[in-house]
């Protein structure tokens, strides 16, 4: 089952955007890991501290590896050293998986 990630990170608003710019080699590692389906980082542009990590995984086993992955340890160091003041991340395994919009183009919140 696909495995989705979603981190919220705590920045200091001076190091936030150069944090972003300098990971854009780490997150071209992570994307290119087996199994990463998704790998995506975002300036939240309402709040000048925060930046939102989005990750789908094809299964549990993919992120298991990612968790060993250089490039995974070489993200902590690289956010240690960009004013990181907090985190929060949460995994979901997916049970199911549609698109939002039916034939008609209408947004649909069932998975019917």
């Amino acid at each position: 089952m696909k495995v989705l990630i979603n981190c919220v990170l705590k920045m200091t608003p001076e190091l936030r955007d150069k944090a972003l710019i300098n990971a854009a080699e780490l997150i071209d590692l992570a994307r290119a890991e087996p199994g990463c389906l998704a790998y995506n980082w975002g300036a939240d542009l309402a709040l000048d501290d925060t930046i939102h990590i989005y990750e789908e995984w094809e299964n549990e086993d993919a992120l298991a590896a990612h968790f060993t992955a250089p490039s995974f340890y070489k993200m902590s160091e690289h956010l240690s050293k960009h004013g990181l003041l907090g985190a929060q991340a949460k995994k979901f395994l997916v049970e199911k998986e549609a698109g939002i919009y039916d034939k008609e183009g209408n947004a649909n919140a069932y998975f019917s």
